[in-house]
């Protein structure tokens, strides 16, 4: 048997997204949100994580961002 193709995989998790309750809805919220922050919404800042944020970030000017290359053939922003 033949392996589904990309466009028949993606219509069959928006087929099966479509069929999902409210409550199956929110049950997948609750799961996400359970691992994303163990701790509930309160865990969503540390001091001790902020105190290494500060020391860890980088300095210095913010880079600019990479320019259109289409006119030569080598383009890192729509490629």
């Amino acid at each position: 048997m033949a392996e589904p193709s990309r466009d028949e995989n993606v219509l069959a998790h928006i087929a099966s997204i479509s069929k999902r309750t409210p409550g199956d809805a929110q049950q997948l919220t609750e799961a996400l949100r359970g691992r994303a922050w163990p701790g509930g919404s309160a865990d969503r800042s540390e001091p001790g994580a902020l105190a290494w944020l500060q020391r860890w970030r980088p300095g210095g000017p913010t880079p600019l961002p990479a320019a259109c290359g289409c006119a030569s053939g080598r383009c890192l922003v729509c490629n």
